[in-house]
């Protein structure tokens, strides 16, 4: 399984060309941590994407549904709100990365991954690969 949390390579920190003109919101601080997690995730084989989270009024509307106290609603808020900003970046960046330096097509994995597959009665295991 691949932790994007730890085991990061000192060549994930490198700059990425023509990405140093596109402003960051300030919740990123630097940008060589998205730059590791972009270069990271690209070179495992996982494709980021831009529609995973929730909207900020939703997931304020969902917190306030669940009970939330209304004190914590601003910090979720700005959760949502740095989450929906991840997605974005690392998005569009990893669209530039790929095309500059993969000549636009997604490295592939040159390893297999093994996923358990469990059911009450019996547990499989099935390879995948990437091509």
């Amino acid at each position: 399984m691949v932790n994007l949390l730890s085991d990061y390579i000192e060549s994930d920190y490198a700059p990425m060309p023509y990405m140093d003109s596109i402003w960051l919101p300030k919740c990123f601080n630097d940008r060589k941590h998205l730059i590791a997690y972009v270069r990271k995730s690209t070179r495992n084989g996982i494709w980021l994407t831009n529609d995973i989270c929730l909207p900020v009024w939703q997931s304020v509307k969902n917190a306030k549904k669940a009970g939330i106290p209304k004190k914590k609603l601003h910090e979720i808020a700005e959760w949502s709100k740095q989450s929906n900003h991840l997605v974005k970046y690392a998005s569009m960046f990893q669209k530039k990365l790929i095309e500059v330096e993969y000549d636009g097509v997604m490295p592939s994995r040159t390893q297999a991954i093994t996923f358990n597959k469990s059911t009450s009665a019996e547990a499989t295991q099935t390879t995948y690969t990437y091509r």
